[in-house]
């Protein structure tokens, strides 16, 4: 994960912020991102609404890049705040919270931020590098998920499975569980099962953004990332040629601590605390 350049943020804000909140869908649940952060930006005097639509709003705020409301959002080019599932633990409790893009491609405002956070949730679950493993595990995705930027993974996939299979004596691929489509590669096999049990026997993982490489870092496995928008960018290779990255992974997981947030820091205010100054 790259920190963007520390100019993108400034300092100066107005007392208070207007902020335009929109859902996914109504009605609205209370433990929904959509009024936990409504909660929280309310605990720092700024006012909201809730609707589908973009307006003249400070900061616009959405989930994800798909919807119709977020793309009119960004095109305005207003601050819009985007809300994704986190890259680090329960990823379904834990939201992502980045200005302006997704993933790696967001702005955390995080190129500053101390280690507490790391600390505190992540860093006792690293683990030393592996050296060894049995194959080169590919890594597929949803097909026209907004992160894959229109590339087509699925040629991506054959292309990558291909050049692999001239480096490593055996190659497996995984697909996305969420994927329906069968993907048959000759010479290159399907691997499903538990994601745990497929990293501890991986020599590689080798991804284009998916958030696989995020876990497999994180259990010592060298991972391949090809596309800037992976969250693990920084503490992977980018080329099935070059060296594998085993090397820190602290200043890594200091920023990436910082991009995502609890549902009670959500609703207390503690997250828009972060992102607020930055507006």
């Amino acid at each position: 994960m790259r920190s963007p350049p520390i100019g993108v943020c400034t300092m100066e804000q107005p007392k208070r912020l207007q902020i335009n909140l929109m859902p996914c869908r109504y009605p609205l649940r209370p433990d929904q991102w959509t009024l936990l952060l409504k909660h929280g930006m309310a605990a720092h005097g700024d006012l909201t609404r809730i609707s589908q639509n973009p307006d003249g709003s400070d900061v616009q705020v959405f989930w994800g890049l798909k919807r119709r409301w977020g793309k009119q959002a960004i095109a305005q080019g207003k601050r819009c705040l985007v809300v994704e599932r986190a890259y680090l633990g329960d990823r379904f409790r834990w939201h992502a919270l980045g200005f302006d893009g997704l993933n790696g491609r967001a702005d955390f405002c995080n190129a500053d931020v101390p280690n507490d956070r790391w600390i505190k949730y992540w860093r006792s679950s690293v683990r030393p590098w592996k050296s060894g493993g049995e194959y080169a595990l590919i890594i597929g995705q949803v097909p026209g998920d907004a992160a894959l930027q229109g590339t087509d993974i699925f040629k991506w996939v054959e292309n990558t499975a291909k050049e692999a299979s001239k480096l490593y004596q055996k190659v497996f691929f995984r697909p996305h569980p969420l994927c329906k489509k069968r993907v048959d590669m000759p010479g290159v096999a399907v691997l499903g099962g538990d994601l745990g049990a497929a990293l501890e026997r991986a020599a590689v993982v080798i991804t284009y953004n998916s958030n696989t490489a995020v876990d497999a870092v994180m259990a010592g496995v060298p991972a391949i990332a090809m596309d800037a928008g992976s969250m693990a960018w920084d503490v992977t290779s980018h080329t099935l040629e070059e060296p594998l990255y085993k090397g820190d992974r602290d200043d890594w997981g200091r920023r990436i601590a910082y991009a995502q947030w609890l549902p009670e820091e959500l609703k207390s205010g503690e997250a828009w605390a972060h992102l607020r100054r930055f507006v």
